[in-house]
């Protein structure tokens, strides 16, 4: 997705990241100090050096913490709710530009637990047959891809809703179709059309379900017929 030079990116995992940086780092410096007035007659001004660090960072920490109020909803994937269409005119709009994530590990359910534990099993099992390769292949999907999104917020109808989207055209005014979910008086957009320009914005890597269950078939079909053929080996 491709932004205007303009238009702040936001990375709220790259704030709670720094949080908990400055947090290790202020323990470090408070244990330093500590270690210093035990081991030293008096109060240096090493001793200050390091009190003015850390008070320069807690200040550091305090805004990161208030920055990370800003974060809006995640994404509910997959929708918690029957799915509707409604259309009006939006009235009010705002729109945040966020890296997230919206693969297969954004899908919280208890099916994806289920299968992310069949997941380990098959690694565990690939390792165990002596295919490290195979085994370190399937972990490659640990490594996370985050996405540039449009998170929008506003009014229709008189009702307030948000969404997670790909890249975002609309704006205030238009007249609008939506896919959503109501909740808590609040309706959660999963994808917005603009008929007019036969235009359509849907959440990002949407399709991640069902790939993530094609995948995990694949690979459970290979490890199962490799299982004989170990056995057929060791024996």
């Amino acid at each position: 997705m491709r932004l205007d030079e303009n238009k702040k990116i936001m990375d709220y995992e790259d704030v709670r990241n720094r949080i908990k940086e400055c947090e290790r780092y202020i323990t470090s410096l408070k244990e330093e100090l500590n270690e210093r007035e035990v081991d030293s007659i008096g109060f240096d001004y090493f001793d200050k050096d390091l009190d003015i660090r850390i008070k320069e960072v807690e200040v550091t920490l305090i805004e990161l913490k208030e920055i990370l109020k800003t974060e809006p909803p995640q994404p509910e994937l997959p929708p918690q709710g029957l799915l509707f269409k409604i259309e009006g005119k939006i009235e009010e709009l705002e729109i945040q530009y966020i890296k997230n994530y919206f693969d297969d590990r954004a899908y919280t359910t208890v099916k994806y637990e289920r299968d992310r534990k069949i997941e380990i099993s098959l690694t565990m099992i690939l390792m165990a047959l002596g295919n490290f390769a195979s085994a370190a292949s399937l972990n490659k999907f640990e490594n996370r891809k985050m996405n540039v999104s449009s998170f929008v917020k506003g009014k229709i109808n008189g009702k307030p809703f948000y969404g997670w989207l790909g890249k975002t055209v609309i704006k205030e005014n238009d007249y609008v179709e939506m896919v959503v979910i109501e909740k808590d008086n609040c309706y959660i957009a999963y994808a917005i059309t603009l008929p007019e320009k036969r235009l359509i914005m849907i959440t990002p890597e949407c399709e991640y379900g069902r790939y993530y269950m094609v995948k995990l078939s694949v690979l459970g079909s290979i490890i199962l017929g490799l299982i004989p053929f170990f056995f057929y080996c060791t024996f």
